[in-house]
């Protein structure tokens, strides 16, 4: 599928945009000694109505979150 799938494709690409500002979110937090948002807060407001029901999203989000915390700065 990753060679079948066209660059132009990427362009508009909103659900890679959101993961991007989710997860710099998460680091941002953890690098300031904060608690990152937990979902839906972690959503950005204009792609919550689209991810609500997108629970494997919010697990995995969930867990890279968690797994990120656990991480030290060398």
């Amino acid at each position: 599928m990753l060679f079948g799938y066209p660059i132009a494709a990427t362009a508009e690409n909103w659900l890679h945009e959101c993961l991007c500002e989710m997860l710099t979110a998460i680091h941002a937090s953890l690098d300031a000694g904060q608690i990152p948002a937990t979902w839906p807060d972690i959503v950005p407001s204009a792609y919550r109505a689209r991810l609500k029901g997108h629970t494997g999203l919010r697990n995995r989000l969930n867990k890279y979150r968690a797994a990120a915390a656990k991480l030290t700065v060398v």
